[in-house]
């Protein structure tokens, strides 16, 4: 079966491992979309654009060498749109990619992206295509309307769609009208490209600390893990929170936390080694978001084996098991989240044995990388039989 996976650099994080696991299974090709918008993505970190539009090798850019063991080279491309004019380059570089596509004879298109009106080629395809769906219900606050649009144009025209949390299916069905569409639930693996990263030197956690990192927006909940952190300090004078992740301005008066003890805020882009760092000496990491799907930070976490107290939203259940991996709070609940903290922070053995729980399941069980590849293998070959 032969294979191609278009999808944007955003995604990375999640797509090098599907990718790995997939070539061992199937012929894949890979597409990585890159524009001036997503040079620092989630695992690429590229310092300049090459400077022309078109299909190329990966060798352009000398920052994804690194990751050459990760996807075949051979095999893999960049979409590379750039420059003034850029969305009418569009237009050329996807009627490119189709007319790349048919002469491969591929059996299914999967792809990351709703179409924009430059993209409207690829519907050729549409009958081939799976389309992964990262947010079945849309966050509250990140999306224009133009990007809603599309999103609603692509559920219309294709017919296959991936997503990655139970919980939010029959929502996501009745709220775009999909009853007669094809809809596969799989599951999401670690993010496993980050053990490149891995200090085999765990520091001794003289300054304790518990993590949350990410882009900051306001659907993370940050305003309430804030003053949450009041009450922990209370019990926990030696426990402080770190909140790494950028910002251009906060959603809410951070004022009073800038010079607290407890709190300790890295506005800026966390760089992938520092990333691991941070998490691997983490005591466990906290997601207090007030809306969510499944999250690439859970599942970063998880890849240290780091225990994750997160709110009850979206998908998030569905991966942060109530005592077994982590905790489970209501969301946009002060109180909620302090009590979650001082429990975890309470029980240390607890913490041991939610690492010793994530290191079985997600390395050899259900949510590894091997088996989820399988299910993805499956509605492939229905998509190709239908």
């Amino acid at each position: 079966m032969k294979i191609a996976y278009v999808s944007y650099s955003y995604f990375a994080d999640t797509d090098f491992s599907i990718v790995r696991e997939i070539r061992k299974k199937a012929d894949l090709y890979y597409f990585i979309i890159i524009t001036p918008y997503s040079l620092r993505t989630t695992a690429i970190d590229i310092q300049k654009q090459y400077p022309i539009t078109g299909i190329f090798k990966p060798s352009i850019y000398p920052e994804l060498e690194k990751f050459s063991d990760l996807f075949e080279s051979e095999k893999t491309y960049i979409v590379n749109i750039c420059g003034n004019y850029a969305k009418l380059k569009k237009y050329f570089v996807f009627c490119k990619l189709l007319f790349l596509l048919k002469n491969m004879n591929i059996d299914v298109l999967h792809t990351t992206m709703y179409y924009s009106k430059e993209m409207f080629f690829l519907y050729c395809l549409r009958k081939k295509t799976v389309l992964t769906v990262h947010d079945p219900i849309p966050h509250s606050d990140i999306y224009s309307k133009e990007y809603l649009n599309y999103r609603q144009i692509s559920f219309h025209y294709l017919n296959n769609f991936l997503i990655f949390n139970t919980n939010q299916k029959n929502e996501f069905i009745s709220q775009y009208n999909l009853q007669k569409k094809n809809i596969y639930v799989s599951k999401l693996g670690v993010i496993n490209y980050l053990y490149k990263y891995k200090n085999t030197v765990i520091q001794n956690n003289k300054d304790e600390y518990i993590l949350f990192f990410g882009r900051i927006t306001s659907y993370k909940g940050l305003d309430y893990l804030f003053p949450a952190m009041k009450a922990v300090h209370e019990n926990h004078k030696n426990v402080k929170l770190i909140a790494a992740g950028y910002c251009e301005k906060y959603y809410f008066d951070i004022t009073e936390y800038k010079n607290c003890s407890y709190i300790e805020i890295a506005n800026r882009f966390i760089p992938d080694n520092e990333l691991v760092t941070l998490i691997q000496n983490a005591l466990f990491v906290v997601c207090p978001y007030i809306d969510a799907t499944q999250s690439g930070v859970v599942m970063s976490a998880f890849a240290f084996n780091i225990p994750v107290l997160a709110t009850n939203v979206g998908g998030l259940s569905e991966y942060v098991e109530h005592l077994k991996s982590g905790y489970i709070v209501p969301p946009k609940d002060i109180n909620g989240l302090a009590h979650g903290i001082n429990y975890l922070l309470d029980n240390r053995e607890l913490l041991n044995e939610q690492r010793n729980y994530i290191s079985e399941k997600y390395k050899t069980g259900e949510y590894s990388w091997e088996k989820i590849t399988d299910d993805f293998i499956g509605f492939y070959r229905k998509i190709n039989d239908s």
